[in-house]
Formats: C-alpha cells, sequence, structure tokens
C-alpha cells in the first residue's frame, strides 16, 4: 500500500488541536521572490511555508512534482493544437476524504528568472468541519492571497501573507460548528441546479451510466488501493464554484465510499469539472490544460442505454433533487468493466488449465507418434526402395474428442517420411486417419495397423 493511500487525508487531529478542529495553509510552487521553486531559505523556514502535515505534503508530491512536473516533463499539453489547450493555469480544487478536506487555487506564475512554465498553488487543509464551512472560508482567502502573491516581490512578503491568512483560519476553525450534512445543499438549490439548461436530463443519464461503470468498485472501502484511478470531466452547475463542489460532491459521494480520495479540478471561466476517484497518477492531470477538445465531458458522449437503465436513472434524479443521497439501485448495470473485474480471477485461472490441458495433449501426442514410427519402421526392409516410400500422417493412439475450439488449438499432428512397406488398401478400415475429416463434434479412435 502507497505512502499516499495510508495517509492522505487521514490525519489524527486530535494530535495536532485538541478539538479535533484544525486548518492549515501551505504555498509551493513558483514566486518571483524565489530563484526557482518555492522552498526553505535562510529567512523562510518550512514551517513558514506551511508544510505541516502528511496531507499538504503528500498533496505537493501528488499533485504538483508528480502531476503537473510529469506533464511538462513529457511535453504532453506542448503536443496539443492551441484550440485543445488552456493558455494558463487558473483553477480551484477541492481533495477530500473521510471528512477531511484540501481546498486550493493555483495560478500561472514564474520564478525570480523568470521561467514560466510552472504555476504557484496555495492550499488549506481543514479538518473537523463539513465542505459547505469549509468553502465559506477558504474560497474568499484564497482569492485574497493570489491577488496578494500577484503583488508580493520578495519570499519575506509571500511569508508574512501566508502567515496572516493561517492565524486568521485558525482562530475561525475553532468556532465552527463541523455539525450537519457533509455537502449541504437545499432541496430547492438541487431542484435549480438539476434543472440548469446547462445540462439536460439526457446528459445526467450519460453521467450516472459513466459513474456506475467506472467507479462500481469504489462503493466498497475493502478494495483499498488496489484500484485504478479513475477520472470524468462533468459540467459546471451551480451558481458559483461552491455550489459546483457542493453539488458533483454530493453526487458523487452516492458512488463512492468516503474512504476514497475524491478530487475536484475546476479551471476558472470554464464550463467544466474534472472528478479523479482514488490515487491519481500523473496522467489524471493531463485534463488541468487541456479543453473539451481534448477530454470530452461524459455529459456529451453518446451512448446506446436501455429502457430499463434509463428508467433506473430517471428514478435517482428525481429523489437526488428532493435531498435523497442513498446511492442508485444498480442491478442490472449495463456496463463491461463491472463485469471484467468480477470475473478476473476465474477467467485466469480457467486459462491456466485450459493451456495446462492443451500442453499434456501435445506431449502426448508426441510420445505416441514416436511409438508408431518405430512401429512401422520394423516392418521395412534394411535397404527399402525409395520409391516405396509413403507419405503417412500418424494419428495419436488415444482416443480424442473435439469439442469447441480444443482440438483446433492442439498442436497440428507431425508428418514425416518413412520408407515401409505399402499396405493393402484393402486391408485398411474404412474410417483411416489419413482420410478422416476432423470436426468440432467428431470423436476420432486410432486404428490399430497389422
Amino acid at each position: 500500500m502507497s505512502d499516499f493511500f495510508k495517509k492522505f487525508l487521514l490525519e489524527d487531529t486530535r494530535r495536532l488541536s485538541p478539538s479535533g478542529r484544525y486548518a492549515a495553509l501551505a504555498a509551493f510552487g513558483k514566486h518571483p521572490g524565489w530563484d526557482d521553486f518555492i522552498e526553505p531559505t535562510e529567512s523562510v523556514t518550512r514551517e513558514d511555508l506551511g508544510l505541516e502535515t502528511n496531507s499538504l505534503n503528500l498533496a505537493k508530491i501528488s499533485f504538483y512534482v508528480n502531476g503537473i512536473g510529469g506533464q511538462i516533463d513529457s511535453g504532453a499539453w506542448e503536443k496539443l493544437e492551441s484550440a485543445q489547450q488552456l493558455p494558463s493555469f487558473n483553477h480551484l480544487f477541492v481533495w477530500q476524504r473521510s471528512g477531511q478536506i484540501l481546498v486550493g487555487r493555483l495560478w500561472s506564475s514564474s520564478d525570480g528568472k523568470g521561467r514560466k512554465k510552472y504555476p504557484m498553488v496555495v492550499c488549506i487543509h481543514f479538518a473537523g468541519v463539513n465542505l459547505a464551512w469549509a468553502l465559506k472560508q477558504a474560497l474568499p482567502a484564497l482569492d485574497q492571497l493570489e491577488r496578494g502573491c500577484q503583488k508580493a516581490v520578495s519570499a519575506t512578503d509571500v511569508r508574512a501573507l501566508l502567515a496572516g491568512m493561517r492565524a486568521y483560519l485558525r482562530e475561525a476553525v475553532q468556532s465552527a460548528d463541523g455539525r450537519g450534512e457533509y455537502a449541504h445543499l437545499s432541496p430547492e438549490t438541487l431542484n435549480q441546479i438539476v434543472h440548469q439548461p446547462t445540462i439536460t436530463r439526457e446528459g445526467f443519464v450519460r453521467v450516472l451510466y459513466q459513474m456506475q461503470s467506472q467507479l462500481g468498485s469504489y462503493t466498497n472501502r475493502s478494495t483499498g488501493n488496489s484500484l485504478h484511478p479513475q477520472q470524468l470531466r462533468v459540467p459546471v452547475l451551480g451558481k458559483n464554484p461552491q455550489e459546483t463542489f457542493l453539488f458533483w460532491t454530493r453526487f458523487f459521494l452516492t458512488h463512492v465510499d468516503s474512504s476514497f480520495p475524491l478530487l475536484l479540478m475546476l479551471p476558472l471561466n470554464s464550463e467544466w469539472v474534472d472528478v479523479t476517484v482514488g490515487e491519481p497518477g500523473p496522467h489524471e492531470f493531463f485534463c488541468l490544460r487541456a479543453s473539451p477538445l481534448a477530454v470530452p465531458l461524459v455529459s456529451e458522449v453518446p451512448y446506446t442505454l436501455d429502457e430499463d437503465f434509463r428508467s433506473r436513472a430517471r428514478t435517482f434524479l428525481d429523489g437526488f433533487e428532493r435531498g435523497q443521497t442513498s446511492p442508485p439501485d444498480r442491478e442490472p448495470l449495463p456496463t463491461v468493466a463491472a463485469g471484467a473485474v468480477a470475473s478476473g480471477k476465474p477467467s485466469s485461472r480457467k486459462w491456466f488449465w485450459f493451456l495446462g490441458l492443451v500442453i499434456i495433449a501435445g506431449l502426448a501426442a508426441v510420445l505416441f507418434q514416436k511409438d508408431n514410427l518405430l512401429k512401422w519402421r520394423s516392418m521395412g526392409t534394411a535397404n527399402p526402395d525409395p520409391t516405396n516410400s509413403e507419405r503417412i500422417v500418424v494419428p495419436p493412439t488415444n482416443s480424442v474428442t473435439a469439442s469447441n475450439g480444443i482440438v483446433d488449438a492442439l498442436p497440428p499432428q507431425a508428418e514425416t517420411n518413412v520408407s515401409a512397406p505399402k499396405p493393402d488398401p484393402a486391408a485398411l478400415p474404412t474410417n483411416s486417419p489419413a482420410t478422416l475429416p476432423l470436426t468440432n463434434t467428431a470423436t476420432i479412435k486410432t486404428n490399430s495397423i497389422q
């Protein structure tokens, strides 16, 4: 199990705060106050930069070093056509798991030497509060930090901005009411969002199909980190980023157990959200700079779905907009992915035994051919007439029943030129293996040669 899966957003917050409510604020990436990446200096310590929890350090590695860094190193974004690529970084993201939350913002920036490939990131780690409260506090704080960091010219200025906002958030979180629904939206708001013109009912059905086909295994926490990360691009819904994050969090948590990391990345001034479930790899961050021409929204991908699935999807949506958050009915699910995961081990075992039988049958055929060949040679003369040799196909001596492709998988029967007296054709049985056709339903028996 990876460090990420063991530790990310699973902090023992009682060690950080007696109340269990906690807020930490970190910054990393590029800023003109540093000649390269933001790192501790003589005047700026690691604590000043806020990387004080496992989750913030793991977020920096996964999101920034491996994710953004991996895409830049590979040149993946540069290979996109201009219409397929976002011109800059300008994103909000929410990363959540088991009730703990990271809310972050990134924007295009540069270091002190003018290099502009990498962005700057500020990120807040909340524990002991619900998502609605965290977003209400974090989104304006992050906006203020971005504007302040863009004006700051030195590392000392950035440190002062972080220290001031960190103190404010830690004071606020101690008076927060962490009770109540985690991703609360009123039924009125849910109804308005579901009926927005930016997504049709058919679009929701397509999203549900993709979610159920890709995320079926994420309903069971016992599967752990053995699952591959899954990503879907969905439309922006709601009047503002806060409503968008709350709606899609609420929607996805009807399909995903809260013990799995759930990451939502929203490019500002755009019309989509990228949702990643599980531990992301570098590939899952390609979407940060990819437009829908490169990564389409699943609500716009046409599927041929049966009426039974559509009916169940409509029933779920009707309940969801009334505030119901129970998982949808999943049976029967018209998907290939879920069946492939469920049948993986039995399928492998079946092929193992099948290949073993093929190998055994092949060896047996070789041995029997050798035995029959020796018999034929024992019937020959010391100086056989080369003109009297016959091209003989020697069958196996045991009965073989052909069934559904097994015979086809066996090695071809060996052929050899053997010098031997010609047998009397009249003495050969009518079903001689030299003339017997081989079909998928025939039973082949060896004929003794007298």
